[in-house]
């Protein structure tokens, strides 16, 4: 989900996404853990979840809706899932807000981010 929550902005100017990326929001609630963690793909066909970067779409997404369509029902309609996401980070992030292995270059699912910056 990391691709998506990166790209979603810019997909606004390639096609009409709104109806996809709303979907996509609604699969990922769907998908999401009792601890408020989403899981790492939506729908969840693989294990992993509380992933930062890919969690973080679930946020993202909503947003990117808001700001390039002017959709605020999606943020409405799922606000306690997004909620649920930003206390389950806060309930698992150390004194750096994430564990240092997701963007010390360690983890394999940030590494493609990792050597952008």
């Amino acid at each position: 989900m990391g691709d998506i929550g990166a790209f979603s902005a810019t997909s606004t100017f390639n096609l009409d996404v709104h109806r996809f990326l709303a979907k996509f929001v609604d699969d990922m609630v769907d998908d999401q853990q009792s601890n408020g963690a989403f899981t790492d793909v939506a729908p969840s066909v693989i294990s992993g979840s509380g992933t930062a970067g890919w969690g973080d779409a679930g946020v993202i997404i909503p947003y990117t809706l808001w700001q390039y369509f002017g959709d605020v029902q999606v943020v409405d309609r799922h606000f306690a899932a997004l909620s649920g996401w930003v206390v389950y980070l806060r309930n698992t992030a150390g004194s750096n807000l994430t564990p240092v292995s997701v963007f010390s270059g360690e983890s394999p699912e940030c590494g493609w981010l990792w050597r952008l910056t």
